[in-house]
């Protein structure tokens, strides 16, 4: 039994670590293996990305899968248990046209494009495994990438699915196998119902309250350049970067925002920054909308993208410029923070951006001491 899917996903990322030489490619099955996927990608430093698959339900028990539709129509059907359930041609066709939408609108939440895995060590995971139909669904079109190796990891499945996938991956890592198996939930004591928005924000979430700090980022390339801003999309960093002058480097990273860290410590490493020369720009619910504040060696304060920075850096020795969003009295902001500011907010919302953009300007004059004995008020 798993605390939750946090534990699992550290569990089964120690049995992993030896890949870690590997040029390797998360793929996480939504919506509860993306919280799996992203501790994975987090632990072994390597990407992270969305395998959307589709179930084929049963006629009149959509529960009971008889087979999977994964990208590009690749599709397995279990006929036996098909005709079984009275599930003739006709069935089977319109639900595999059916399950093809439903990925092409999910793929347009989860990701721009298919990553390229070929040559890849690919790791596919999800929560749980029950009958197995998604997971084979998946492996099907992951060997149509012709990946260097096919490696399947989960917490929890059933003996009889693990002896199947036996023969499917060229490595397997399963950390409990209990005979006795109804659903993967069963063997959660906490097991959320995970929100699309909570997998990737996607681009239609990119002016709301917790991008708040890319819109900083955004507004201070632009004061800088005093005309267009040319990003760099550089995928070795994981981060789009923008070069305002050769001291100076902003950037935006393009993991999911709960995987930051991987990104920034991939930079951080490399021009060798750290301390007073990390700066990190983001929203923060503790504070009231138009305020703002500086600190330096403090915690996560509950931000999910600031503590993969610090786990990813082991060290919370660097500058945080936090932008405020106003705590809503509810007592799961999760969905409040994927939304946009009020009309009656959005003023407030610039004159802050506007005074963090002074407060940066002073730090970088005077110092960040100097910055934080202004602006901390």
């Amino acid at each position: 039994m798993f605390k939750d899917r946090e534990e699992a996903a550290r569990l089964l990322a120690e049995k992993l670590k030896h890949l870690k030489s590997e040029d390797l490619v998360v793929l996480a099955i939504p919506r509860g293996g993306v919280v799996v996927g992203k501790i994975l990608a987090q632990t072994l430093k390597c990407p992270l990305s969305v395998m959307v698959v589709r179930k084929l339900g049963a006629p009149g028990n959509p529960e009971l899968a008889i087979g999977a539709v994964g990208p590009d129509g690749v599709s397995i059907i279990d006929w036996e248990l098909a005709r079984q359930t009275g599930a003739d041609n006709d069935y089977i066709e319109d639900m595999i046209a059916e399950k093809k939408r439903e990925i092409e609108e999910r793929l347009k939440i989860f990701q721009k494009k298919p990553p390229d895995l070929a040559n890849k060590v690919v790791i596919l995971t999800d929560d749980g495994i029950a009958t197995g139909a998604t997971t084979e669904a998946a492996i099907a079109w992951i060997k149509m990438q012709k990946p260097n190796k096919i490696v399947l990891a989960v917490p929890v499945a059933p003996p009889e699915t693990v002896e199947k996938f036996k023969n499917l991956v060229d490595e397997l890592f399963v950390l409990e196998m209990p005979a006795f198996f109804s659903a993967v939930g069963q063997f959660y004591q906490e097991f959320p119902q995970i929100e699309d928005e909570e997998v990737n924000p996607g681009k239609k979430y990119e002016k709301t309250r917790h991008n708040v700090g890319f819109m900083a980022v955004d507004e201070l390339a632009r004061k800088w350049a005093k005309g267009e801003v040319i990003w760099e999309d550089n995928k070795k960093f994981k981060s789009v970067i923008y070069h305002p002058s050769p001291d100076i480097l902003l950037i935006k990273p393009q993991t999911y925002m709960n995987n930051s860290g991987m990104a920034v410590v991939s930079l951080a490493n490399f021009y060798q920054v750290g301390g007073d020369d990390l700066w990190v720009i983001h929203d923060d619910l503790d504070i009231p909308v138009g305020r703002i504040k500086i600190a330096k060696g403090k915690g996560t304060a509950g931000h999910h993208g600031v503590a993969s920075i610090v786990q990813a850096l082991s060290s919370v020795d660097f500058v945080r410029f936090r932008l405020g969003i106003a705590r809503p009295n509810i007592d799961n902001p999760d969905k409040f923070v994927l939304m946009p500011f009020l009309p009656t907010e959005k003023d407030e919302v610039r004159k802050m951006i506007k005074q963090a953009l002074l407060a940066i300007k002073v730090a970088l004059k005077d110092g960040v001491e100097k910055a934080m004995n202004q602006f901390n008020r």
